[in-house]
């Protein structure tokens, strides 16, 4: 027997409406992401609120599940809902029946509940480009060993014909962050066109609500880099942000290297993000030895009554 034949397919599709996020639903979203052991960056709130004009974001909010509607490549689509078991499979169950039902930003796990659950309706695969990376934040800050030659020899160069100072986001200096990020330009490559200097100013307008922490690097006296983030689980913490005033071979590697070295030791983990599919963004990703991947998957379902 199909495992879906117990829903009622498409009767309550029309019900579902999302609303704008906001800071207030900050608590609800992050209890419930952390109830079920979701630490994923992508369904973090605020890498979501940060995102939410450029990736057209809403959600549906209930007291134990969201679910986040966004566009996608063109089309409308569904961060993988986040709550508990029964909660997620009566949610799908809901949209089924819609047209286009597409789930994004699944994890393995995620994958596997809707094989299990609604076994054949939905084709599943991996995204790539939407894998985040994970590194061991000791190793990050001391660069020990042959594996991080390149990266200890990258940053000697930088340091040797600059000034370097690196010194945490505050008050005092947000204004330069702010300054840096508004003037650095994006370069041409990206995904369906997605920039994210507006996600990044936003971070930074926001830096207190969504638990910002990071560092400004001053070259030579004038701020030449920031990388931050915030906190996505106990141990882990999620590098959103990454700006150059210009580019320096050894710019990015001693910023992350100063970011690692002022995380709180709590913070065993860093979350790299995803590589977008771009060539040079993968590169420099695994350049830096990531420990593993949290890795990604799409599911999109079958029209009714068809089997995958």
């Amino acid at each position: 027997m199909r495992g879906d034949n117990r829903c009622k397919e498409g009767k309550e599709a029309m019900s579902i409406r999302t609303i704008p996020i906001t800071l207030s639903m900050k608590d609800t979203m992050e209890r419930i992401r952390y109830e079920n052991g979701h630490i994923t960056a992508s369904h973090a709130f605020a890498s979501l609120f940060i995102w939410k004009k450029e990736m057209g974001l809403s959600v549906y909010l209930e007291e134990d599940l969201f679910a986040v509607k966004c566009r996608l490549r063109g089309e409308n689509a569904w961060f993988f809902p986040c709550g508990g078991k029964a909660a997620v499979r009566d949610f799908i169950c809901r949209c089924l029946g819609g047209e286009g039902l597409l789930f994004c930003y699944m994890r393995r796990k995620d994958a596997e509940f809707l094989e299990q659950e609604f076994p054949g309706r939905f084709c599943i695969r991996e995204r790539e480009a939407d894998h985040e990376y994970i590194y061991d934040r000791k190793e990050q800050q001391e660069l020990k060993g042959k594996e991080f030659l390149a990266a200890r020899k990258y940053i000697h160069r930088l340091t040797a014909a600059h000034v370097l100072e690196w010194e945490p986001v505050c008050s005092g200096n947000l204004a330069d962050a702010v300054a840096l990020v508004s003037g650095w330009k994006e370069r041409a490559e990206g995904i369906g066109g997605l920039r994210d200097t507006a996600a990044s100013a936003a971070m930074l307008a926001y830096w207190e609500e969504l638990d910002g922490a990071g560092i400004l690097v001053r070259i030579d006296g004038t701020p030449g880099a920031v990388m931050a983030g915030y906190p996505i689980g106990k141990s882990m913490f999620d590098i959103s942000l990454g700006k150059q005033s210009c580019y320096l071979t050894g710019m990015a590697e001693y910023a992350r290297n100063a970011l690692c070295s002022f995380l709180p030791e709590k913070y065993s983990l860093v979350n790299g993000e995803e590589d977008l599919g771009i060539g040079g963004l993968r590169q420099m990703k695994q350049r830096m030895r990531p420990v593993g991947l949290l890795q990604m998957y799409e599911g999109r379902a079958d029209a009714v009554g068809t089997q995958a």
